[in-house]
C-alpha cells in the first residue's frame, strides 16, 4: 500500500533532499531540484504540502511560491520555506506570499516533522470542513428544490381547480376566483422569495 501524504521537497542541495526524504519517512517525498523541476511536478501530482528553499540560481523560491499561489490548481497547497534566511525582512516577504511557514537551516529534525505533521492536520481538517460546507449547500438547495416544487404543485391544482369551475354552467362567482387568484399569488411571492 502507497504513501497517502505526498510532500514535494525543492532544494538545490541532492544532499539537504537526502536528508529531507530521511526526516520524512513516513511521507512520499518528491524532490526537486529547482524551482522549474517543482513547478512541473506540481502540474502532474498531486501534492499535500511543499517545502521549498528561497535561495536556489535561476529561480529563487520566492518567485516559486508567487507562481504557485497565482496559480487555480495550486494556490491552496500550503507551502513552508526552508531557508538560511533569516532577517526580519525575508520572514516577512514570506508571510506576504502566504507561506503557512518558515523553518531556518540548520534545523531540527523534530521540530520540522511536527510543523509539518501540524500543517497537514491544518490542511485535512480545511479540506474536511469545505467538504461538509458544499454538502450543506447541497442539502439546503435540494430542500429549495423541494419547496418549491410543492409550490408549483400547488399553483397547478388551484389553476386546475378554477378552469374547471369556470367550465361549469354555474361557474364560480368573483368572490370565490378573487380568493383564488389571491391564493395563487401568496404561492408564487412565496417561491420568488428567494430569489
Amino acid at each position: 500500500m502507497g504513501k497517502e501524504i505526498t510532500i514535494l521537497a525543492v532544494d538545490d542541495s541532492e544532499i539537504n533532499l537526502d536528508i529531507l526524504v530521511g526526516i520524512l519517512k513516513k511521507y512520499d517525498v518528491i524532490p526537486a531540484l529547482s524551482g522549474k523541476e517543482a513547478l512541473e511536478i506540481l502540474q502532474e501530482e498531486k501534492i499535500d504540502l511543499i517545502l521549498l528553499d528561497i535561495v536556489m540560481p535561476e529561480m529563487d523560491g520566492f518567485e516559486v511560491c508567487r507562481r504557485i499561489k497565482a496559480d487555480e490548481s495550486t494556490w491552496e497547497i500550503p507551502v513552508i520555506f526552508i531557508t538560511v534566511k533569516s532577517s526580519e525582512q525575508d520572514i516577512q516577504q514570506c508571510f506576504e506570499l502566504g507561506v503557512v511557514d518558515y523553518v531556518v537551516k540548520p534545523f531540527n529534525a523534530i521540530e520540522l516533522l511536527a510543523r509539518v505533521q501540524t500543517h497537514l492536520k491544518l490542511r485535512s481538517y480545511q479540506v474536511r470542513l469545505e467538504e461538509t460546507i458544499k454538502e450543506q449547500a447541497q442539502l439546503e438547495f435540494i430542500k429549495d428544490i423541494s419547496q418549491f416544487k410543492q409550490g408549483l404543485l400547488q399553483l397547478m391544482s388551484l389553476t386546475d381547480s378554477m378552469i374547471k369551475e369556470l367550465n361549469k354552467e354555474d361557474a364560480m362567482d368573483r368572490k370565490e376566483i378573487s380568493a383564488a387568484c389571491l391564493q395563487m399569488q401568496k404561492t408564487l411571492n412565496h417561491l420568488t422569495d428567494g430569489l
